[in-house]
């Protein structure tokens, strides 16, 4: 009886270092493939002169929807933090106040809605994560980064209101259509070729 319980005891703490590892590759997946996507797009830059076309959020999307929303958070802030540094060639600062929360925050709460997973709970997912996250990188980038730590956009708080919200509204304009768009369809690939993992 008591090794019985001892041997179930082992099994569980194995499988759940097993689990703890998948994660952490997963993560780094994600992470690898997101800075390589980011940085295919790091110099099309947004009609305001700063902040970035980014096509790749498809990637984060992607992971939270398939593995949830630990992996898909830390993927996305690791991937865009790497991407930006090796755009600027080095540790980017901006990048660390602005775009790594608003990734973690925007891709943890979009798996997090999607982790029971149906197409109107991706759609709301989809529309809902791209504004907060966005906006939380927008306004981070723009007031906290650009106007106080640079000191480089010396403006009213109302115009550096007014970038930040253009800015929200341009990445969530151009990242939505490939949400919609390229997600699904990744998700359907992964379903039907390996449906054990979806």
């Amino acid at each position: 009886m008591e090794m019985s319980r001892s041997h179930a005891a082992n099994s569980g703490s194995r499988a759940k270092r097993l689990r703890r590892s998948v994660e952490v590759v997963i993560t780094a997946m994600c992470a690898a493939l997101y800075a390589i996507g980011c940085y295919a797009t790091a110099y099309i830059p947004s009609p305001l002169g700063f902040g970035q076309f980014r096509p790749a959020v498809v990637i984060p999307a992607f992971f939270a929807t398939i593995f949830g929303p630990m992996p898909a958070a830390i993927g996305a802030a690791i991937g865009t933090l790497i991407a930006d540094s090796f755009k600027h060639g080095t540790l980017y600062m901006g990048s660390l106040i602005a775009a790594v929360p608003g990734n973690f925050i925007g891709f943890y709460l979009f798996g997090y809605i999607v982790r029971r997973f149906s197409w109107t709970r991706f759609i709301l997912a989809s529309l809902l994560t791209l504004i907060i996250g966005n906006a939380i990188t927008a306004f981070s980038y723009v007031i906290l980064f650009k106007a106080i730590y640079v000191q480089a956009l010396p403006l009213s708080l109302e115009m550096l209101t007014s970038i930040s919200i253009s800015l929200t509204l341009y990445w969530f304009i151009t990242m939505l259509p490939f949400i919609l768009l390229i997600t699904p369809l990744l998700i359907r690939a992964v379903a039907y070729a390996m449906p054990s993992v979806v």
